[in-house]
Parts: C-alpha cells; structure tokens; sequence
C-alpha cells in the first residue's frame, strides 16, 4: 500500500505498522492477511 494520506513521505500502512510496535505488537508473515490478523491479535 503507497498511499500517503498527509503526505509526509511514509505510506498510511507503516505508520500503522509503527504505532502497532510501539503498543507493542508482533506478527509474521509476508501476506497483507496474516499482517492484519497479527495486528488484532
């Protein structure tokens, strides 16, 4: 996923992924599936 909604040069979905880890989730896997899932988890 590109999109960059506020245009501050990180795509939407790693600064998903960022506030995930500092709340500190963890997943595996390659596929957007298995990262949604591990984010929820």
């Amino acid at each position: 996923m590109k999109r960059d909604s506020d245009r501050d040069g990180t795509s939407d979905w790693q600064e998903v992924v960022q506030q995930a880890r500092a709340l500190g989730f963890e997943w595996g896997g390659t596929g957007a599936v298995s990262r949604i899932i591990h984010i929820f988890s």
